[in-house]
């Protein structure tokens, strides 16, 4: 797995944050088999461009799933989604 910090200086949330976050009462999420193929790239720091590579898809494809994604999850960036994600059973850090 690739090293990274999801939540560092673009993408902060505080504990607050996260404690309203796990509160806050949301339905699961059901992605497709490609959005969650995506979403784990994303929890191991790949960027769109390397995505789309190791997928043989457009940047501009990924761009429309990763946007589908965060409307699916109701997130705005890649550690809130990740962070969704895996609090919902979608994904797991281990993968």
């Amino acid at each position: 797995m690739r090293g990274c910090v999801l939540v560092g200086a673009r993408h902060t949330l505080s504990f607050e944050t996260l404690e309203w976050w796990a509160e806050a009462p949301r339905a699961r999420a059901t992605l497709t088999g490609r959005g969650t193929e995506i979403l784990r790239l994303i929890t191991k720091c790949f960027s769109l461009a390397e995505i789309a590579s190791l997928l043989s898809i457009s940047a501009h494809t990924v761009t429309s799933h990763v946007r589908r994604i965060y409307e699916k999850l109701e997130v705005n960036s890649r550690s809130e989604a990740v962070y969704d994600a895996v609090e919902q059973g979608l994904i797991r850090m281990d993968e």
